[in-house]
């Protein structure tokens, strides 16, 4: 038997993990590719995650913070995310505007952040 290394796809993800539920989505501004971001829920260790490789403009943030909100009223279950507010500046409002608010809590020296459901 050889032993392959792959990179992972969406369901890869969600038949190692079982339980998962697990959304990913792409921020394209115009042909560039300039983040990611997504959801997974697995039972109580549910996080959020959201990378970009630059600073993105106003009309971005704006169509990723209603995306991730309907994300989460779809998961409705509590979510945590890390904040790198120390690479993006605007990471904390972006955070806010989608709804998340802050533990006091760091993990691997970023803030974490929760998301609990209305």
């Amino acid at each position: 038997m050889r032993t392959q290394i792959k990179p992972a796809t969406v369901m890869d993800y969600m038949a190692y993990y079982k339980s998962a539920k697990f959304q990913s989505q792409c921020v394209w501004d115009g042909d560039e590719r300039v983040g990611m971001f997504g959801v997974i829920i697995d039972g109580g260790q549910n996080w959020a995650y959201l990378d970009t490789c630059k600073e993105i403009d106003k009309h971005v943030g704006l169509a990723i913070i209603r995306k991730m909100r309907d994300m989460l009223r779809t998961a409705q279950e509590v979510v945590f995310v890390t904040c790198d507010y120390k690479t993006y500046a605007t990471a904390p409002r972006l955070l806010k505007a989608v709804g998340f608010v802050p533990t006091g809590e760091t993990l691997n020296d970023h803030e974490v952040w929760i998301w609990t459901p209305a």
